[in-house]
């Protein structure tokens, strides 16, 4: 991916990423960088662009880790309090290298080996060695998508220009942008019934065709949006 965002620099001597992204406050292209990504088995880093300090991690899914980092907040507490404190918008992730999962607990100890090189102040990762992390099987579908992915040890041009497209359709550095601590709504019918949850107030008036502060008035209360609709959250 090539734009003015975008640079080969690390702390990790001459590594040469396969991918490198910011903006990853933006929804759509944050979303769309974890669709490309699903399923693919990889080393990854992810970088403070204002400290330096880099997370080193693996995953036989990248997309799926990658939300997890960003969405869930359910991975690494150093790295969680420091995107708390940074806001994801400094942040970049570098996507270092694509593997088979049986190499995956090896190529990841190869860059913890470079990171545990730095000084402390630059690494949110705890430990040194890789734990065991797989005991996952892989469908023959999810084996042909990682290796097609592999090929050339980079993404696709189509992969890479729908990143860029998306990207460009939101360069305004608060389009789309979603909250670390956004708060989720549910939709329900009349009867009760869960319609769809969806992650945050701005992403629920997306999909409704409304405006937060319209969900937000209907929130809670025993009116119906548009008479079809519970909003609670």
């Amino acid at each position: 991916m090539n734009n003015n965002n975008t640079t080969n620099n690390n702390n990790l001597g001459h590594c040469n990423p396969v991918l490198e992204v910011r903006d990853l406050h933006l929804t759509d292209f944050f979303r769309l960088l974890t669709l490309a990504l699903k399923g693919v088995t990889g080393i990854y880093c992810i970088k403070n662009t204002l400290t330096g300090a880099l997370y080193i991690g693996s995953a036989v899914d990248l997309g799926k880790r990658l939300a997890e980092h960003f969405l869930y907040g359910k991975t690494n507490e150093h790295l969680q309090r420091a995107l708390r404190l940074y806001g994801s918008a400094n942040f970049l992730i570098q996507i270092l290298e694509l593997c088979e999962p049986e190499n995956l607990l090896e190529r990841e100890q190869y860059y913890l080996d470079l990171l545990f090189s730095l000084p402390a102040k630059l690494r949110y990762n705890f430990c040194s060695t890789v734990g065991s992390l797989l005991g996952t099987k892989h469908s023959a579908a999810t084996k042909a998508k990682i290796s097609a992915a592999l090929t050339g040890r980079t993404l696709s041009s189509e992969t890479k220009n729908r990143i860029s497209a998306s990207h460009l359709q939101n360069p305004h550095p608060f389009t789309g942008k979603v909250s670390l601590h956004a708060k989720k709504v549910s939709i329900y019918s009349p009867d009760n019934t869960l319609v769809q949850e969806f992650s945050s107030h701005l992403v629920a008036a997306q999909a409704l065709g409304s405006s937060t502060a319209t969900l937000r008035l209907y929130k809670n209360t025993s009116k119906l949006f548009r008479g079809k609709y519970y909003i609670r959250g």
